[in-house]
């Protein structure tokens, strides 16, 4: 299975909605690949994973992965950092 940050592209990534036409969020794209675009208790470890990586890298961000993909100042770099500090 790919890495989740192998999956994020600058044509792919997008804020402010889960998902639009071809473009997700960060937890878009978490759940397409995790979860079947659905939640699901296997896809809780992912979540946390992420959550703890943002709390770790940008912690005046948020605590979650809506809040720190919505921030003003995060990239589409601080997401795909994110996702390699988390593993995922």
């Amino acid at each position: 299975m790919a890495k989740l940050y192998e999956t994020i592209t600058a044509e792919n990534w997008v804020k402010r909605t889960l998902v639009s036409m071809d473009q997700r969020c960060l937890l878009g794209h978490a759940n397409l690949l995790y979860a079947g675009n659905t939640y699901s208790a296997a896809s809780a470890d992912i979540y946390h994973a992420l959550d703890e990586a943002i709390v770790a890298l940008y912690p005046e961000r948020g605590r979650s992965i809506e809040i720190f993909n919505d921030h003003p100042d995060t990239t589409l770099e601080d997401v795909l950092r994110v996702c390699k500090c988390a593993g995922v």
